[in-house]
């Protein structure tokens, strides 16, 4: 039997298969730790933006005279806040959230003063 001609490209293709199924489970593997990342990222800023809201929503419930504006330093970035009044017993809290791997991020919150509490909140980019 002659096998010349025909160990070679059996084995090459073999590879190539082998080759391909790493790349395809290697891209998986880069993606699902991206995501990973970004989620643990976003949950961070949450946090960060929670925390702060609290701080002002206590600050505003519980003292009669009150900064218009303050920041807040965490481990992973700094918070800062703007209260402005909109009207009778309703203020906006702008909050923006400086981090070193996201830039800038922009929350801002509604406080209800008979409510003493937050009514609402949005995020922007």
């Amino acid at each position: 039997m002659n096998a010349r001609g025909f160990t070679f490209p059996v084995t090459l293709c073999i590879l190539l298969l082998f080759s391909s199924f790493l790349a395809v489970h290697f891209q998986q593997y880069v993606m699902e730790k991206r995501f990973q990342f970004e989620l643990a990222e976003f949950e961070r800023n949450q946090f960060m933006f929670l925390q702060s809201l609290k701080k002002v929503e206590t600050l505003l419930s519980t003292e009669e005279q009150f900064k218009k504006t303050g920041q807040f330093h965490y481990e992973n970035g700094t918070v800062t806040y703007q209260i402005e009044e909109l009207g009778p017993g309703q203020l906006q809290i702008s909050f923006r959230l400086f981090t070193s791997s996201q830039g800038e991020l922009t929350g801002v919150g509604y406080f209800d003063q008979e409510l003493q509490k937050m009514v609402k909140w949005t995020e922007r980019n």
